[in-house]
């Protein structure tokens, strides 16, 4: 005798496979409405199974996104705390070769010594003046509040002196 089999196929790792079948006990006429019921149920499976998936994806991309940001805020502290660092290094570099300059002008005037405009002693001393400029970082920010103040209307930029 020809056995009639209806099988709802799902994944593998899904379990059990609702299946149907002549049996010598029943038709399957007789079993077609408790089919199209798990038919119904393995639909709404799949639909909550997807709906699952899509929150997990939605949620991995969400991390990723949440973890790039965490990167781009680290990357910009860890270059913003380079940039401080390098103009204190060069803040206090300038402010010790500044008083280094002020000490030797003490020494060589104690000693009653006059230094020569344009002499080798005056030539190193005015260099390191430009060397603790150039490494100053203040010099720079000098230069960008004399700017702000010229492009203003009626701004005297050389009225207050800037330390």
């Amino acid at each position: 005798m020809d056995v009639l089999r209806l099988i709802i196929v799902t994944r593998p790792n899904w379990g059990t496979r609702p299946e149907q079948r002549d049996t010598d006990k029943h038709r399957i006429e007789e079993t077609l409405n408790r089919f199209v019921i798990q038919i119904y149920k393995v639909a709404d499976d799949v639909r909550q199974e997807q709906i699952r998936h899509k929150q997990w994806e939605r949620e991995a991309v969400e991390r990723q996104e949440r973890e790039h940001k965490e990167w781009l805020a680290r990357q910009e502290f860890e270059k913003r705390e380079k940039e401080l660092l390098r103009g204190v290094n060069g803040w206090r570099l300038a402010q010790e070769v500044r008083e280094y300059v002020i000490e030797s002008l003490k020494v060589l005037n104690d000693a009653g010594l006059v230094v020569t405009k344009g002499g080798e002693i005056d030539d190193r001393l005015s260099w390191a003046m430009c060397y603790a400029d150039r490494v100053d970082p203040r010099c720079e920010l000098r230069v960008y509040v004399r700017g702000y103040w010229t492009k203003r209307e009626g701004a005297n930029p050389s009225a207050e002196p800037l330390t």
